[in-house]
């Protein structure tokens, strides 16, 4: 959420990730919003100084629509910037591959009938605007069967996009990331200050990907898969599956932070939480 840190912070994240001595950074979604990410990104790059991959988050096509945000980043051709799904199956190190994809909360799970949660995203993103009925009475999504076949569609479009990636990486690699935005379990799901998950998870999980990701698990159980979410703003770790975990990480508008991602042998290790301008932990 770079639009809600102003420069002087983001600036001051984006040094300390350049001075932090990783080797690669990826970004897990809502980067910014969609008129102004690209701008935003070419400063990621310019000031982190080391290869960026990322995923797409809802807050990025917040202000435009789905097709003109991604249309806008495919044009994108700058040096060490990566969007994922376009970039394919990215080698990290030997047997480690990253692939990813920022899902969409698509109505799969809980309860979208009786859900009381209306995400700023139906009013904000062109295509889910067209087709949501508002008002000021709108107090639930009753009757929002437009929108619920709108979001079904972008969780399907989400999982066919990141299925040829991801098998490649399970067919080759003994560990694969995936990055996504939205948590594809209800699991991974935990917002701060909102105990009715049924209400929460029609727009904060993505349940077509979490359909492919425990399909091509279980049918590679000597591949580790390690998923990298956030969207929910609230920490939470799930093992789905015995070689499956779901890692979901917090967020605080205006104080962008990192955290190391380290890979081993043994597999994925994630240390705490970085904030910018404070020193990085060795």
């Amino acid at each position: 959420h770079l639009d809600h840190a102003g420069p002087e912070r983001a600036t001051v994240f984006l040094e300390g990730l350049r001075a932090s001595g990783a080797d690669a950074a990826v970004f897990g979604g809502d980067i910014s919003v969609g008129p102004q990410l690209v701008e935003d990104l070419e400063a990621c790059v310019a000031l982190a100084g080391m290869p960026i991959h990322f995923v797409l988050g809802n807050h990025d096509y917040w202000g435009w629509s789905v097709d003109g945000v991604r249309r806008a980043v495919a044009r994108y051709k700058g040096p060490r910037l990566f969007w994922l799904p376009a970039a394919g199956c990215v080698e990290l190190a030997k047997g480690v591959g990253l692939v990813g994809h920022g899902g969409w909360g698509d109505a799969h799970e809980g309860d979208f009938e009786a859900s009381d949660v209306i995400l700023n995203d139906y009013i904000h993103i062109q295509e889910l605007h067209e087709v949501f009925a508002y008002d000021e009475e709108t107090v639930d999504l009753s009757g929002q069967e437009q929108l619920r076949a709108r979001l079904q569609e972008l969780g399907r479009n989400a999982a066919a996009t990141l299925e040829p990636a991801l098998l490649e990486a399970a067919s080759r690699c003994r560990q694969v990331i995936v990055l996504t935005h939205v948590p594809p379990f209800p699991e991974a799901v935990r917002r701060e200050n909102h105990a009715d998950t049924a209400a929460l998870l029609p727009g904060y999980c993505c349940g077509a990907v979490g359909e492919l990701l425990r399909r091509v698990a279980a049918d590679h159980p000597d591949t580790a898969f390690t998923v990298l979410s956030g969207h929910t703003h609230g920490e939470a770790r799930a093992t789905i599956l015995p070689n499956l975990v779901v890692h979901t990480g917090a967020a605080s508008y205006g104080s962008p932070r990192y955290r190391f991602v380290r890979v081993t042998a043994s597999g994925v290790e994630i240390g705490d939480p970085v904030a910018a301008g404070e020193p990085a932990a060795d």
